[in-house]
């Protein structure tokens, strides 16, 4: 992989491991068979058009988990499978709470502006000449939404998943820190 030594690693690791980098490939050939059949919908609403996103956003956080598993890169993957985590408690959450789409969008919608206007006020040696600042300011300005930061322990049990929330991935957000 970044290293020759790396070649050798992969093969004990893939050998070691064998049924489980079977079931991983076979879980993602599902992820994408059920994916590639979805219908085509021109006008969807933006609650079936979020979900569509979170579930390929957790199928790629899946795929990335187990790229780097396979290379030994075990709180990395894990950093990676909390994140498809989180895709699936809004999933959940989002059958029974429609307005949970608002409230991602809200989120993404702070971070968003609280990224440029972060970015903007860096010194010019470490961020943007001054007319580029300008303008990352008057965009955060546009950015609409006073959204909130998400709370996954509520959205999770909101989903019925709470015990996933607590066994999983609570153990992986420790793991991470």
């Amino acid at each position: 992989f970044l290293a020759p030594e790396m070649d050798n690693w992969l093969k004990v690791n893939r050998g070691r491991n064998r049924e489980w980098f079977a079931l991983a490939h076979e879980i993602n050939r599902l992820a994408q068979e059920l994916w590639n059949g979805l219908p085509d919908v021109v006008q969807e609403s933006s609650w079936k058009f979020t979900t569509r996103l979170l579930y390929l956003r957790g199928i790629n956080s899946f795929q990335a988990a187990v790229v780097l598993i396979n290379h030994g890169l075990t709180v990395d993957a894990g950093t990676i499978a909390r994140s498809a985590f989180e895709d699936l408690f809004c999933l959940a959450a989002s059958k029974n709470d429609e307005a949970l789409v608002a409230r991602l969008v809200g989120a993404q919608n702070v971070n968003r502006k609280k990224q440029a206007r972060t970015v903007a006020q860096l010194p010019s040696d470490l961020g943007l000449e001054e007319v580029k600042a300008a303008k990352l300011k008057e965009f955060a300005d546009t950015i609409e939404g006073d959204g909130q930061q998400l709370n996954f322990a509520e959205i999770a049990e909101g989903g019925k998943l709470k015990p996933v929330y607590d066994a999983y991935y609570r153990t992986l957000s420790h793991d991470a820190a």
